[in-house]
């Protein structure tokens, strides 16, 4: 079986859900990564004690050395900043490279020759993935060399082994899974929280993650007398989040930036309604009015009349809540995904060994 250098960070639970799916299949995966922890059945090279800017361009030395001597079929690089760099030298086989949103979305405060420099290893590479069809658009806006060369492959997820069963039970069970960042807007679901609570509906809002906006969002639900109802549960395993999901009524994702939205369909596939904004690749996982409601990014008191709406009725909770299962089973089932991924690895591999 053809042997795959994954270039990726080993601390991902997309990037170990990828290499696991792979050697599974019987190909011989390679992992290196910038910090993280090694897997388990899968050789893996860590370079540094965590990833950062200087660490990539410190060991990129090192990483190519590995990667010469590993001499694979084909090399994919999880990231088109620090992990491209890795991958942008000649090597004798094709290279692969998905983009994971915020290294393409470029920021503003980015410099033209930060830009030059991700444009001028992106050049190297014989094709590219993206998760969404919104990532491809900014991927080919930002490096038009790529229109012809990219394939939408989303990040699929398992589907739950269990699933909601709504009834109607108070209070109503909310969820947030993102980490406590400001560009996932956990501060105007707390808002919106409040917002709701004043019509007399009891609600409940369990908040799994961490981040730096953790203080100032427990001081905000105290000035807000939500403290009560709201649980700051800190980070979680992502295996674990998804036997957790059945646990609640809705989940709530009012990211301000999000190039595709995984969290949405992993609660989609536990058969829970979501309530996100319309943004980004988001509209391409939630399908506004029926797998879910979609809500302008940053309104708290829209985000509000959308909790209300489904808060106040069992029967579109499950309506929303079994379309989005069968949604993810028809568009998005992690298994599907994987084939895609190898069917174009084959390709790759047999377009080069033909050359």
């Amino acid at each position: 079986m053809h042997k795959i250098v994954i270039l990726g960070y080993a601390g991902s639970a997309h990037i170990r859900r990828w290499v696991l799916g792979l050697a599974s299949l019987g190909y011989d995966i390679h992992l290196i990564s910038c910090g993280g922890i090694p897997i388990n059945g899968i050789e893996t090279t860590i370079l540094g004690e965590k990833s950062g800017a200087w660490n990539y361009i410190k060991y990129t030395a090192r990483a190519r050395s590995k990667i010469l001597a590993t001499k694979p079929d084909l090399i994919h690089s999880f990231q088109a900043t620090g992990y491209a760099i890795w991958g942008a030298a000649k090597y004798n086989c094709p290279k692969l490279l998905t983009p994971l949103g915020s290294d393409i979305l470029i920021s503003p405060n980015r410099t033209i020759l930060h830009k030059l420099l991700i444009y001028r290893y992106l050049k190297q590479y014989d094709h590219f993935t993206t998760a969404s069809r919104h990532l491809k658009d900014a991927l080919n806006s930002f490096c038009p060399f790529s229109g012809d060369r990219t394939t939408v492959i989303p990040f699929g997820v398992r589907l739950s082994d269990k699933t909601k069963k709504h009834e109607s039970k108070i209070p109503i069970r909310i969820i947030f899974a993102k980490s406590l960042q400001p560009v996932y807007a956990p501060q105007i679901l707390l808002e919106a929280i409040s917002i709701a609570t004043k019509k007399n509906f009891k609600l409940t809002l369990d908040m799994y993650g961490e981040g730096e906006l953790r203080d100032n969002l427990q001081e905000l639900a105290v000035k807000l007398n939500i403290s009560d109802i709201v649980s700051f549960k800190g980070w979680i395993n992502n295996e674990i989040l998804y036997d957790l999901y059945p646990n609640y009524d809705i989940m709530i994702m009012p990211s301000l930036s999000e190039s595709f939205g995984v969290a949405a369909l992993e609660a989609s596939s536990a058969g829970l309604p979501v309530i996100a904004s319309n943004i980004g690749g988001v509209p391409e996982v939630v399908k506004d009015g029926v797998t879910g409601i979609l809500v302008e990014p940053g309104d708290p008191e829209k985000l509000a009349e959308a909790i209300l709406k489904l808060a106040s009725d069992v029967e579109l909770r499950k309506k929303m809540g079994n379309a989005g299962r069968e949604f993810v089973a028809q568009n998005y089932r992690w298994e599907n995904c994987l084939k895609q991924m190898i069917e174009l690895y084959e390709q790759l591999i047999s377009g080069k060994q033909k050359n």
